[in-house]
């Protein structure tokens, strides 16, 4: 286990830690109740830096909830909710 040098707002909760097919670079799933935001936090262990953050607000109309889904080739995730699939090593919408 290693230390992680940041600090989160103290409304947000981390829900998951997703590994990623780069070693030691890990992507936290926060979620803030009171503003509604899911947050991906990729956090690189070796240099202890934020790499990117990808922000989304949570709809009332979503029908679907928010996932995370493994990427592969040494890619990072994707962000999956209602109406997009997003890379996110780019942080770009793929469909």
């Amino acid at each position: 286990m290693t230390s992680i040098n940041t600090t989160f707002n103290p409304d947000a909760e981390i829900i998951k830690l997703v590994e990623t097919a780069e070693k030691n670079v890990v992507e936290i799933v926060i979620v803030n109740h009171d503003e509604e935001v899911t947050s991906v936090l990729t956090w690189d262990f070796n240099e202890n830096i934020e790499r990117r953050m990808f922000q989304m607000k949570k709809r009332s109309e979503d029908q679907v909830g928010q996932h995370i889904v493994k990427g592969m080739n040494y890619k990072m995730n994707y962000y999956i909710d209602q109406y997009y699939l997003t890379d996110l090593l780019t942080n770009l919408p793929i469909m």
